[in-house]
């Protein structure tokens, strides 16, 4: 080797070692860009977060139960269930019970009792940001989201939730964000200390089901069918391209597969598209996906087994008598399928593919939760009317239901009614007048045909010489001369009529269009928001106190008129409240208003004051009344519960 080649490598190590460090310069440097780009882009998400945060509240629920309430078993309205601490939790509408897995209840707790006043709607188990064990965390109707750590009960709110409506579906990722699905307000991300929209193209959409996870993320809708959100991109399939249908009931993901349930079958995508439809025609309420089989849970068709073995139709196998005919909710624990119905928990046989009821919810007292009228008759028995479940008639202790009546004209009951003067009860349905014996048999049916002006009866006022029927198309008068109608033409405020109150010998009409005062059979007078100081022409409710009138309207609160035609309007009652109808009653003294959405206000007219009452309610929709002696009935469109009239009247 010479002196030249030396020099020569010498020279191109040196240029090597510049290179070299040109290279880590460069590198160095564009690493740094790029941690400022991450810094700058991380302060910029988080600015974006401040900036469409949503405000909310954590608060613990208390321990304590509200006293002198007796809550009475109605059906529990199961709807979804999750495995949390070796326990399976079954949430309904009466509240939430923890079973073993040898079907064995542990505990129970009670909408109004142990939790909010709203029914639970769907749950999720997970561990989210900053929580160093999992949680069940609880989606209400209109109470937001519970999260129970297996001891004790925490409420998440929304303030100010305008425009988000209600939690439809929970989703924990395992990035640690429980993902809430709204009805109105599109996905929204939850990490443990805020609260955000998840993505600005996923916002004011209505949201059904969510399933996935955070880069491949499905979201149900309840028009617009199934977005597909990944790499932070939203593909939307409907029923143009890909879907039976653009209303979306659930959502099942197993390996490369999605199925997404529609009310005429599910379809299935690959890769993120769309391959089939599954089972034409079967309604999806629930799906459960395995590896070559699809069970779709229906509202009343039973379990339907699809096999998915090749590409052509799938082949499904018709459900038997001995099956659950409405799953609310599939779901598989340790390897085995299971269904939940409105009212236990079925297990799959795997081999067989039977059916067996593992869970069964204790009988209920009552027929239904959704509770329209109540009444007690003069032997002190309870009389409960249903939306759509027609009527239950309980021993004077309330407790035991002894008869239960439901036909085609009994089913939709509007107002149940003693009548003193002829010993009967007097109930109001959709479908005419009933007249009950004491013992619960029907003595006569009334309907258009026998003088009613409609068949729709909305409430019955009784004299002493007869009824007053309010009805869709006015009032209806009956007594021993014949039946004699009064609406619009007579002077009536509306034709509409959905409330009777009754005060000596006048009769006050609440129709859809204002209030009419009736006597001697001719309209004396009639009141709208144009002469008179009412803020709603609908009138809900109207019930006599003392020489006056208590009017409950739809969304205009309370009002009184008195005997002199003066109006006293009450400036302590929530503007804008619904009054149910004929959800107002007279007691003790006081004065009672069932309200929509805020529970039961209670007056007094020594203080000339309303006092609002919630506690112990399993419902703020309070929709029927009744009273015996030292016992208060409140009817909710959640179930029933008897209060100690005490604890509303000290």
């Amino acid at each position: 080797m010479t002196v030249s080649d030396v020099h020569k490598r010498s020279i191109v190590r040196a240029r090597l070692r510049w290179t070299v460090l040109v290279g880590l310069v460069f590198l160095t440097a564009l690493g740094m860009v790029w941690i400022v780009r991450a810094k700058r882009a991380v302060e910029d998400a988080r600015f974006d977060v401040s900036e469409r945060a949503i405000p909310f509240q954590i608060r613990p629920i208390s321990d304590s139960k509200p006293a002198l309430v007796d809550f009475f078993p109605s059906p529990p309205d199961f709807r979804d269930a999750q495995l949390f601490h070796d326990l399976l939790y079954i949430c309904g509408a009466g509240g939430l019970w923890a079973y073993d897995l040898a079907g064995n209840l542990h505990a129970a707790y009670l909408v109004g009792r142990d939790l909010p006043q709203s029914p639970p709607v769907t749950m999720a188990v997970g561990t989210v940001a900053g929580d160093a064990e999992p949680k069940l965390w609880i989606a209400t109707s209109t109470a937001g989201i519970l999260v129970f750590d297996g001891v004790r009960f925490s409420q998440i709110q929304v303030q100010a939730n305008k425009g988000y409506g209600t939690v439809t579906s929970l989703l924990i990722l395992p990035t640690g964000i429980l993902l809430m699905g709204f009805s109105e307000g599109g996905v929204v991300a939850y990490d443990g200390a805020a609260m955000a929209p998840f993505h600005a193209n996923l916002r004011n959409i209505p949201v059904t089901a969510l399933a996935g996870s955070e880069g491949d993320l499905w979201i149900g809708t309840r028009d617009r069918g199934v977005i597909h959100w990944q790499g932070g991109t939203a593909e939307e399939f409907h029923d143009q391209n890909g879907l039976p249908d653009n209303r979306v009931l659930s959502i099942a993901a197993s390996e490369d597969r999605v199925f997404v349930g529609t009310s005429v079958g599910p379809a299935e995508f690959r890769n993120g598209k769309p391959v089939r439809h599954v089972a034409d025609g079967v309604f999806s309420q629930t799906l459960l996906a395995a590896k070559n089989r699809l069970l779709i849970g229906t509202v009343d068709e039973g379990i339907v087994d699809v096999g998915l073995t090749n590409e052509r139709a799938a082949r499904f196998i018709p459900v038997s008598d001995g099956e659950p005919h409405a799953a609310r909710r599939l779901l598989e624990l340790e390897g085995v399928p299971f269904a939940l119905t409105a009212d236990g928990l079925f297990e799959q046989e795997v081999r067989t593919g039977l059916w067996t009821r593992r869970i069964a919810a204790a009988s209920p007292h009552w027929t239904d939760r959704n509770i329209s009228a109540l009444s007690v008759d003069s032997a002190g028995k309870l009389w409960i009317g249903y939306f759509d479940h027609g009527i239950d008639i309980a021993e004077p202790d309330g407790v035991q239901k002894t008869v239960h009546v439901e036909d085609d004209q009994v089913f939709c009951v509007n107002r149940i009614v003693p009548d003193p003067h002829r010993n009967m009860q007097v109930v109001a349905t959709a479908n005419g007048l009933v007249l009950f014996s004491p013992q619960g048999k029907i003595l006569r049916r009334i309907a258009r045909a026998d003088g009613l002006v409609s068949d729709h009866v909305a409430d019955v006022a009784v004299r002493p010489e007869g009824l007053a029927a309010a009805t869709a198309a006015g009032v209806t008068l009956m007594d021993s001369g014949g039946p004699e109608s009064i609406y619009a033409f007579h002077g009536l405020a509306n034709n509409h009529v959905y409330t009777l109150g009754l005060n000596g010998s006048r009769l006050l009409a609440g129709t859809l269009g204002g209030l009419s005062v009736i006597q001697d059979g001719f309209v004396r007078a009639s009141y709208t928001t144009s002469n008179s100081p009412l803020k709603q022409n609908w009138i809900s409710a109207v019930v006599p106190f003392n020489d006056a009138w208590f009017i409950g309207t739809y969304g205009g609160g309370v009002i009184q008129l008195d005997a002199g035609g003066q109006w006293t309007e009450f400036p302590d009652f929530p503007p804008q409240t619904v009054i149910n109808p004929n959800a107002m009653l007279v007691v003790a003294g006081r004065v009672l208003a069932g309200t929509l959405d805020r529970g039961l206000f209670v007056y007094d007219p020594a203080g000339h004051r309303w006092t609002p009452s919630t506690d112990g309610l399993p419902s703020l929709n309070v929709t029927a009344l009744a009273a015996s002696s030292d016992k208060l009935y409140i009817g909710t469109d959640n179930g029933l519960v008897r209060m100690r009239m005490e604890r509303l009247l000290p």
